[in-house]
């Protein structure tokens, strides 16, 4: 039912109430970190999505972004769970915190778990353990700080692999070793 008017086309008008299909695709939309808070207590682990686990470890995994949430286990069983499957669970000393301030609490946690896995990912880690939640809402304001210690799975005995070919540098250079001293013993004179 096209019309010419002037020289121009006219499109045929949609009915009100029907459905026309959209020349674009939707847009794609980040996955996030959104889950219900009450899975995550002290205690909860993340393993990194494509890490890969012994197939005799028995765990529910809910997955959360780029991670997979350990159910129904705490740090402690699934470390036993690995151990007895003669895996290791490294557990790495430093801490780390991130907090969030949001009007959402679902939102406000979820961002501040997203930097938590950022941090954990930078070090090339595979797995969290969250140790500590803090919640608290002050003139209507969420405030949510998370603390977890970085881990790592993995099926041999050491965190990372040596590398054949690298020498270390200096280690017992004897050619040096009059040199440096040298250098030293003149700086020892003079005070």
């Amino acid at each position: 039912m096209n019309q010419a008017v002037s020289g121009k086309r006219i499109g045929r008008v949609p009915a009100p109430g029907s459905m026309e299909v959209a020349a674009k695709p939707p847009p794609q939309l980040k996955p996030r970190l959104i889950a219900p808070p009450k899975y995550f207590t002290a205690g909860s682990v993340l393993f990194k999505r494509g890490t890969v686990l012994p197939p005799t470890l028995v765990v529910k995994l809910t997955p959360v972004g780029g991670w997979d949430l350990v159910r129904g286990d705490d740090g402690f069983a699934v470390e036993r769970k690995l151990r007895d499957a003669g895996w290791q669970f490294f557990f790495m000393v430093p801490a780390v915190e991130a907090s969030a301030i949001g009007l959402d609490p679902r939102k406000t946690f979820a961002n501040a778990l997203r930097k938590i896995a950022r941090a954990v990912d930078e070090r090339g880690l595979n797995a969290v353990e969250v140790t500590a939640i803090e919640r608290r809402r002050r003139l209507g304001l969420h405030y949510v700080r998370i603390t977890a210690h970085p881990r790592h799975v993995r099926n041999r005995p050491f965190l990372r692999d040596l590398d054949p070919h690298r020498y270390p540098v200096r280690l017992w250079d004897f050619k040096r070793i009059f040199t440096v001293r040298n250098r030293q013993a003149s700086q020892i004179k003079a005070m």
